[in-house]
């Protein structure tokens, strides 16, 4: 059976957006016959490190370093799917580059707007001018995935000479990107009034 592992900063029982994303995406690829496990941080200790909720396999871990073991020793993945740009992304581009992780890896932003993810994390380590190489270790994904134009505005002007990272930029829209959008405020009016 073909597996997928999805990486997400928190999982259930947290509960947020990103949390039922997660979960719908892990529901859906189980309904096209794929085996789905979850990565995922240990943020109580009360919680479970393994257990199966909706038939998808979730190992939460509190040390970075089991984290790290786990995507080691865990190879058989047809498709790596991390949540974020942040740390978990960043050691997935490491293991990439060392290939100790060789399956297909695709990184998703879970933000947009001018003040995205992407934007903040250069925005942070520009000062230090280490966001070149943070970005080089990210681009070492197979694909960064964007929610909006923002996100791919930011990642296109992050690798703007690497031609070879920018064909790795995908986008699948979130549904509610308005940049493009125009309203003509006199057809609104009308609109409002023929109602």
């Amino acid at each position: 059976m073909k597996k997928i592992l999805i990486i997400t900063p928190k999982f259930f029982p947290s509960i947020g957006g990103i949390e039922e994303q997660v979960k719908l995406l892990g529901e859906n690829f189980i309904k096209k016959g794929y085996k789905v496990d979850i990565l995922t941080n240990k943020f109580e200790e009360k919680i479970k490190n393994k257990e199966t909720i909706l038939g998808l396999k979730i190992f939460r871990f509190q040390n970075i370093f089991y984290y790290i073991l786990f995507l080691i020793k865990n190879r058989n993945y047809e498709l790596i799917i991390s949540r974020q740009y942040y740390k978990n992304s960043f050691i997935l581009g490491l293991l990439k580059i060392t290939r100790l992780v060789k399956s297909k890896t695709i990184i998703c932003t879970d933000s947009g707007g001018k003040n995205d993810e992407i934007s903040n994390i250069k925005n942070k380590l520009e000062i230090l001018n280490l966001y070149k190489l943070y970005f080089y270790i990210i681009g070492k994904n197979d694909y960064l995935n964007c929610l909006n134009s923002y996100n791919i505005k930011h990642l296109n002007k992050i690798f703007k000479e690497n031609i070879k990272v920018k064909n790795k930029i995908i986008n699948i829209y979130n549904g509610i990107d308005i940049n493009n959008l125009k309203i003509n405020k006199i057809n609104k009016i009308r609109n409002i009034l023929f109602i």
